[in-house]
């Protein structure tokens, strides 16, 4: 239900223009089997990376984050989510995407999604760029 994330779609609209690219990542992108890519489309921003859908395997590795990190020079705006908790990493787990995160961005804002009482809690974080200088 798009109304759920009302919230985090009028503050994503209000800091980014329309057209301009947004990363949606994981709280913890070392060993994963998915991502929340729809939020591409309901938050109505295209992705700043190929690899906008995760993949264990693929996207979980250094050599390819070291490519979304690239990728994520001209971004402002990252939004992570905890609805997909980590899993142990089939290889060595990938720290790059998250290294990168922590140092070029911090949280604006965190909007907790609503479940039912005994569902997983989960939130979406709102990540900016932290200005150079």
């Amino acid at each position: 239900d798009p109304a759920l994330i009302e919230p985090l779609t009028k503050e994503v609209q209000s800091i980014t223009a329309p057209g301009e690219p947004i990363f949606v990542a994981l709280n913890n992108n070392s060993g994963h089997y998915a991502n929340a890519p729809t939020l591409y489309w309901l938050l109505d921003r295209p992705p700043a990376s190929r690899y906008f859908e995760f993949n264990p395997c693929l996207t979980d590795r250094n050599d390819i984050q070291a490519v979304i990190v690239k990728d994520l020079r001209d971004t402002d705006v990252v939004v992570t989510t905890s609805f997909y908790p980590a899993r142990p990493p089939f290889g060595v787990p990938g720290t790059v995407l998250d290294d990168y995160l922590s140092r070029h961005f911090h949280m604006k804002a965190e909007f907790p999604f609503p479940v039912k009482p005994g569902e997983f809690q989960h939130a979406y974080r709102l990540l900016v760029r932290v200005s150079e200088g």
